[in-house]
């Protein structure tokens, strides 16, 4: 039966992830539900926060440093 749990659980989380990857904004809107913070958190790599009766999930990007930048923040 835990199995069965489990890989709903990772067919929820490709689910949200597929949708991230083709949606323009790397934002997405779903409906809320119970246990909804405790799915969302054992997401990695996207934020979310609940706007009205729905949850917008965002991918978190993190900008590569260039060279220059790290060299500048030495220097201060």
């Amino acid at each position: 039966m835990k199995k069965i749990i489990r890989d709903e659980i990772d067919y929820q989380r490709r689910r949200i992830y597929k949708r991230l990857k083709t949606s323009d904004t790397g934002k997405i809107m779903v409906e809320h539900w119970s246990g909804a913070s405790d799915f969302l958190n054992t997401i990695s790599g996207i934020t979310w926060e609940i706007k009205d009766d729905k949850i917008q999930i965002q991918e978190k990007h993190t900008p590569i440093k260039k060279f220059l930048d790290i060299y500048k923040e030495g220097l201060c």
